[in-house]
């Protein structure tokens, strides 16, 4: 996926491999803010029986680096998760806490060897 930021609505226009990404309706993807939260990727089967592996992201008792972009600007960090029912942890390279802005915000978890690029 891709994120291009769009100045004059103020939204990140999200990207497939093969372009933008366009809904049935004919309405781009956008979103305000991005959450890029590195993580360790397997694949397994969620349930016995038929059908095919799915990508599991560990994310339970883990922690890695992420990347949070708003308005048109990115910051860095490092991010905890304890067990199930806890929240993460977003901690910004200044040791401070993450503080979000409000809005729609989309999550991509890649995989820990693919290339994340911010331009």
């Amino acid at each position: 996926m891709s994120y291009s930021y769009d100045a004059p609505s103020r939204r990140y226009l999200r990207s497939m491999p093969w372009g933008p990404h366009i809904l049935a309706n004919g309405t781009r993807v956008a979103t305000d803010n991005v959450l890029v939260i590195r993580a360790g990727q397997r694949f397994a089967k969620l349930y016995a029986g038929k059908g095919h592996e799915e990508p599991v992201h560990d994310i339970i008792k883990a922690s890695g680096t992420f990347v949070y972009a708003h308005g048109g600007k990115y910051v860095t960090g490092t991010w905890s998760k304890g067990a199930v029912e806890t929240l993460f942890e977003l901690v910004l390279d200044d040791g401070s806490p993450l503080q979000m802005a409000p809005g729609q915000t989309f999550v991509e978890l890649p995989r820990l060897d693919a290339k994340v690029r911010i331009s």
